[in-house]
């Protein structure tokens, strides 16, 4: 759906808004009130009624599907650290299937804070040159020079346009280019109060930087990373041109499990 939608914007099929119309009137209005409360009442705030009228919808990007590799006890390859939810990889393969994200949280939650609770790893003595450094990051914020509100919002424009629903070698590598520029901005914390957005800002950075990295790492269309400048379905090892990178490749069988009905 969300690709159809894309497609008419892109096609210039879209509304002014970049999105698309969304009929149910030829519905009761019973059963709309019934199936579609929520959404009635949120288009109702806006002075629309769905029962009388289309709806104007886009898609959004609501859920990461990339992240930490894990084993089924939810720890990673750094020791003493467990992960789980949308931080982690590979639960939901390569497109995540609608509502499966609660119990996501549901299983690998309740595993993840089990088995960190039994685990005997600990990270030990933090070395004081790292806390240095990061305090010293802290302190920096406040002699920044722009918002981290404006980066944020330059941020999520530069991915949705550039590395959104549809994908090409090009576009990833503008996004790739704006988000270096952002992440060497200044952020600006005009009190304490202002520090955790700016950590957050900062983080998104990074986290946006490896998701564009990744995608030209990944020529072929799987799931829900979808490029429109290949057609192909087959996995092509590429070498990273990046240079020294934390981003690897290699390729590893899935194990396959008889369930009884």
């Amino acid at each position: 759906m969300a690709r159809a939608i894309a497609t008419e914007v892109l096609e210039g099929r879209g509304t002014k808004r970049g999105g698309v119309y969304l009929d149910v009137t030829h519905l009761p209005a019973e059963r709309i009130e019934t199936r579609l409360p929520v959404m009635l009442e949120q288009f109702l705030a806006f002075g629309v009624d769905i029962r009388k009228e289309p709806m104007e919808v886009a898609p959004t990007a609501h859920h990461i599907m990339g992240g930490l590799r894990i084993t089924p006890e939810c720890r990673t390859t750094v020791p003493g650290l467990f992960a789980c939810g949308e931080v982690a990889g590979g639960v939901h393969g390569a497109n995540r299937l609608g509502g499966n994200a609660l119990a996501d949280t549901q299983v690998f939650g309740k595993r993840a804070g089990e088995f960190a609770g039994k685990s005997p790893e600990r990270s030990g003595r933090v070395d004081e040159a790292w806390i240095e450094a990061e305090l010293g990051m802290l302190d920096d914020f406040f002699e920044g020079a722009i918002s981290p509100a404006a980066v944020r919002k330059d941020l999520k424009l530069t991915m949705w346009n550039h590395a959104g629903i549809f994908r090409n070698s090009p576009d990833l590598a503008t996004a790739l280019t704006s988000v270096k520029r952002l992440a060497d901005r200044r952020l600006f914390a005009a009190s304490t109060v202002n520090i955790p957005e700016c950590c957050t800002v900062r983080n998104m950075c990074t986290t946006a930087s490896l998701i564009i990295r990744c995608a030209l790492l990944r020529p072929e269309n799987r799931g829900a990373h979808v490029r429109n400048d290949k057609e192909t379905t087959t996995w092509e090892p590429a070498k990273s041109p990046f240079g020294h990178t934390y981003v690897s490749l290699a390729r590893e069988g899935i194990e396959q499990r008889e369930v009884a009905a």
